[in-house]
């Protein structure tokens, strides 16, 4: 295929009404309050200037904060205006350093903002242009850095990372990352001449750029009304950056094969794209500009499938890959157009017609209150003076922006059940509360006792005050998340997307039946109620204390794996309660379910694993057993193994315990 004309660069002029034309399309689809997963954290902790999860995302949380200030609709709109900025201004940087096929013209210039349209649109990139979340401004520094790639050389170029190394490393751990490894081969292209003083500047922009992640100490001193742990010393600071806190709270949701799951979320999201992406990489590689997208894609696949394979089911990994596919995707479509304008212009105005369709679908009064008519519920039917413990994402995380960003239920503090697992996020509540029984109960956390005495432990304080407990059956969380992906037009107007619709039309109508209020913290201490915690972290194991509770237990979960879509959690959550309530077949059955959702999903092996032995099944459950060590620490799974062992007959407990060596 040759080109019409000789390549062009667009100047800065031309991308600034595309930028306008995008940014529109993009920004009446903001959530107009809480929105979901961890959105409500973050923008809340960037209203008040609190530290949200490990990394922390210093950069994020005060540019955040510079939006909320803004005079422009409501506090949680001007944080979510972040993401839609900075997708935006990605793409118009990738764009700008693209040289354009053929000549600009009259079509070209109509068809821009349409090709900036075409990576945005894929589902889990716009989803995360709709809320406040770390990653668009993630896919800004990267795009900075194939600019800076691209248009500099020598020492400017070697500057130019060095300073978006800095700075990405206050937003996001592979935002330092990308730059950084690019850092690498501008210095070794740099003139012998100039290595020295290169060095030095870029040492320099380094630290300079990176001086955005002394906010984090600064502002767990300032005591805001949400903190993720103590980060004051060193240690915690440390622990806080490299995000050993979080990764020690979840590990047991943490896989180690995340490239099936890097497939299919390529799959599922490009897989129309996929053509017109080798067109455009057959087209780039022409101008050597191909090579350092693809190291920056394949950095990316190799960061979440190995490093953050948890996000991948959450859409949170893998999303430069998604984007760099739809960058090539639009540069495919332009080289299309240059090459035979008549041919491409029919395709290009049955897309904008068919997105046109979807953003109008795609309306917030139908679509993105959701998350916040959740949340207000739950805070609403909360006695007066209740303390409200959430083990849902969403239902934490829309707590933590109804109270620190709108003042909501001030009577009424909202906990994250992350207290369980965390001693330092523990201890550093107590301080903000003056509970002292806290700071006590940090020392049964961090002494691993057994999640029934952490429970008992964090209730104390509470003794004669009514508890909120939000059970976390993982459906409210998957309710949320439909509302805010958004769809091809071919999958919207398919009938699995419409039962989907159909399924969470009323989101707030089923909460109560997931949420429990018991009078007192003393009265709620001794009843199974309180077990639903184990839904998400030990799998409900202490819900058969009596048998009423646990058919309630098994009521919910049921209703949860049918709201859900068979969602890996919830079917191992019901695996757990059906395992204690002698049912192993059944539970059996459901692992096997999970398992073939999620093949590394480690939770699912342990409990498939002693279903199995109650079976007399020994032979499987040493197999599951095997996965489950094969996929978690060995400080992990040596007493599991162990207490399994004792349970089970000689030959099979010789076996298990073989497994240790």
């Amino acid at each position: 295929m040759a080109d019409s004309a000789a390549p062009s660069e667009p100047d800065a002029q031309a991308l600034l009404w595309p930028f306008a034309w995008v940014v529109a399309a993009f920004v009446w689809l903001l959530a107009p309050s809480v929105a979901w997963f961890d959105s409500g954290e973050l923008a809340g902790a960037a209203v008040q200037l609190g530290v949200p999860h490990p990394t922390g995302f210093a950069l994020f949380d005060l540019a955040g904060h510079a939006l909320a200030r803004l005079p422009l609709g409501n506090a949680a709109w001007r944080v979510h205006l972040l993401g839609t900025l900075c997708a935006v201004a990605a793409v118009a940087l990738v764009w700008r350093a693209w040289p354009e096929p053929g000549q600009p013209g009259r079509i070209q210039r109509w068809l821009r903002p349409v090709l900036w349209l075409l990576p945005l649109t894929l589902p889990a990139i716009a989803m995360h242009m709709r809320a406040a979340e770390v990653y668009a401004p993630t896919w800004l520094v990267a795009a900075a850095a194939l600019w800076a790639w691209h248009t500099q050389t020598g020492g400017v170029r070697v500057a130019w990372l060095a300073l978006l190394t800095g700075f990405g490393a206050g937003i996001h751990v592979e935002a330092a990352l990308l730059p950084g490894l690019a850092l690498l081969p501008a210095f070794w292209h740099t003139p012998r001449a100039q290595k020295p003083r290169a060095l030095g500047i870029a040492g320099l922009l380094v630290l300079l750029s990176a001086a955005a992640l002394v906010y984090l100490p600064l502002a767990a001193w300032r005591k805001p009304a949400f903190s993720w742990g103590d980060v004051r010393t060193w240690a915690a600071l440390r622990d806080h950056l490299t995000a050993a806190t979080i990764r020690a709270a979840h590990a047991d949701r943490i896989g180690h094969n995340g490239l099936p799951a890097l497939a299919h979320l390529v799959w599922r999201d490009a897989k129309w794209l996929l053509p017109l992406s080798l067109l455009g990489a057959v087209h780039l590689e022409r101008r050597h500009a191909l090579l350092p997208l693809i190291a920056m894609m394949l950095a990316d696949a190799l960061y979440s499938a190995f490093i953050n394979p948890m996000g991948l089911r959450d859409d949170q990994a893998g999303l430069l890959v998604l984007l760099g596919l739809g960058l090539l995707a639009a540069h495919g479509l332009a080289a299309l157009v240059a090459w035979r304008p008549g041919v491409a212009l029919a395709p290009a105005l049955v897309f904008v017609g068919l997105h046109a369709a979807l953003l109008l679908q795609l309306r917030p009064d139908a679509d993105l209150r959701a998350g916040g008519r959740l949340a207000d519920r739950l805070l609403r039917d909360v006695p007066p003076g209740a303390v409200l413990f959430a083990s849902s994402d969403h239902v934490n995380s829309a707590c933590v922006w109804l109270q620190t960003a709108e003042g909501a239920r001030p009577d009424s503090p909202c906990l994250s059940l992350a207290l369980l697992r965390d001693p330092r996020m523990l201890r550093a509540t107590a301080e903000r509360l003056g509970e002292v029984g806290l700071a006590d109960a940090a020392t049964v956390v961090e002494a691993q006792r057994p999640v029934a005495d952490r429970v008992r432990a964090v209730l104390a304080p509470w003794q004669d005050r009514p508890i909120g407990w939000e059970p976390g059956m993982a459906a409210e969380d998957s309710a949320v998340l439909a509302r805010f992906r958004t769809a091809w037009p071919w999958t919207w107007l398919s009938p699995r997307y419409v039962a989907e619709k159909t399924r969470y039309a009323d989101i707030a109508g089923w909460l109560p039946a997931l949420a429990t209020v018991c009078p007192t913290a003393a009265a709620c201490a001794d009843q199974p109620t309180l077990t639903h915690y184990l839904a998400t972290a030990t799998a409900l194991v202490a819900a058969t204390r009596m048998l009423p509770a646990a058919d309630q237990a098994r009521q919910l979960l049921e209703t949860a794996v049918i709201l859900a879509d068979d969602d890996p959690k919830v079917l191992n959550n019901l695996a757990s309660l059906e395992v204690q309530s002698s049912h192993p077949q059944r539970a059996l059955a459901l692992c096997e379910r999970a398992l073939a959702a999620e093949p590394d999903y480690a939770r699912a092996h342990r409990t498939a694993a002693r279903a199995a032995l109650f079976l007399g099944q020994t032979d499987v459950a040493v197999a599951h057993a095997r996965a489950y060590v094969a996929a978690r620490p060995r400080r992990e799974t040596q007493p599991w193994l162990e207490e399994l062992a004792s349970q089970a007959p000689p030959p099979a407990a010789a076996q298990l315990r073989g497994l240790l060596q």
